[in-house]
């Protein structure tokens, strides 16, 4: 949950996504507790380093993490910040973030997306399988604010966390923040089901009743306050993927914050936040997304 963050392990690349990355993670910072902030740049192993090899990675290390620092002039992530940590190493910079991150047994991890670098994504996807903490990933054309929370919604226990989650952030943030629960659906073949209706009066059955649905669901798992916080909103699945159909609301309402399970199971096939939750990350290029374990 995101009432407190103990430890957050941020990635920085040294490139123009680290500074939208930074400014947006100050302003999360100054509305939610950040108790540590560890920063971490890997250098890749490319045999760079002959002769004094040690000496040479140690001079480089310095210079490094000195320009890290100096990223950080004027901005505040953690309520602590003279125990933050500045770690340059040398590896794969996959491994070299997991094994920092369960070393330190961060509670988060964060790094930033520069849009059309097919590279980094990779880096992501393969970052978000592989961790077990929550992950936030902060694309390069994101502006320090959170206005609209969008929480892709399959009932399963995953999507309950997540919206939990966003409901937390809205408490932390203290101001007049909305979140919309999404569940997107596909209609099944309505031509073989129409008995006496027409295609739009069918149609319009089926949205009420999973729009009514929807409501008994967050009543089992939602208090009355709670509740009365969210929004419900149904997309339906036309010629896309529900990562499109996710993003595509998610352009059209002005949506600033997503809020999404690693991974989900909805026993009517509704989402597989696996590879949805992917396909989010991939597509994103100026929404953040806060990926939930």
């Amino acid at each position: 949950m995101m009432s407190k963050i103990n430890h957050a392990v941020v990635g920085m690349d040294l490139g123009k996504s680290d500074k939208p990355m930074l400014k947006f993670l100050s302003f999360l910072g100054s509305k939610l507790p950040i108790e540590k902030a560890t920063f971490v740049h890997v250098v890749p192993s490319f045999e760079l380093f002959s002769g004094e090899k040690l000496e040479d990675f140690i001079l480089l290390s310095k210079d490094i993490a000195a320009k890290m620092g100096e990223m950080l002039k004027g901005l505040s992530v953690s309520h602590s910040a003279q125990k933050d940590e500045f770690i340059v190493t040398e590896g794969n910079p996959l491994d070299e973030l997991i094994t920092i991150i369960e070393k330190n047994k961060a509670d988060l991890v964060v790094v930033g997306k520069s849009t059309g670098t097919e590279n980094h994504g990779i880096l992501l996807k393969n970052l978000v399988r592989k961790t077990n903490c929550n992950a936030l990933v902060i694309p390069d054309k994101t502006k320090p604010e959170v206005n609209h929370i969008l929480v892709p919604f399959d009932f399963s226990q995953n999507s309950i966390k997540s919206l939990k989650t966003a409901l937390e952030l809205k408490a932390a943030l203290g101001q007049e923040v909305k979140i919309t629960a999404l569940n997107v659906y596909e209609l099944p073949s309505i031509q073989t089901y129409r008995i006496g209706k027409t295609e739009e009066q069918l149609k319009q059955f089926l949205m009420e009743d999973r729009k009514e649905a929807f409501k008994n669901f967050l009543q089992t798992y939602f208090t009355e306050d709670e509740r009365s916080d969210l929004q419900i909103e149904l997309a339906e699945l036309r010629h896309s993927s529900i990562a499109d159909a996710i993003m595509k609301f998610a352009h059209k309402h002005k949506v600033d914050f997503i809020v999404q399970g690693a991974k989900g199971h909805s026993k009517v096939g509704l989402l597989l936040l696996g590879s949805v939750t992917e396909g989010v990350l991939s597509r994103t290029d100026k929404v953040p997304v806060f990926v939930v374990r």
